[in-house]
């Protein structure tokens, strides 16, 4: 597995467990409610863009360096 793959996890592994550890204790501390439609769209909103800077960020470090076309 190369540094790079390795960096990459490690970011989103850890980053990630602490964006999970907040969103537990956020519940845990009632701050918000999975019966209000509003607070539901809104854990989904920050989750989906959680997984879309992931993948932002995956295509940009591991598919474009690749892509590139010597002049």
């Amino acid at each position: 597995m190369g540094t790079e793959l390795q960096s990459f996890l490690y970011l989103y592994g850890v980053g990630g467990a602490l964006f999970i550890g907040t969103f537990v204790l956020a519940y845990l501390r009632g701050s918000f409610d999975w019966h209000l439609s509003e607070d539901r769209r809104i854990v989904l909103f920050l989750l989906a863009g959680y997984v879309a800077y992931i993948g932002y960020h995956a295509i940009t470090q591991f598919m474009l360096p690749g892509m590139a076309v010597a002049p």
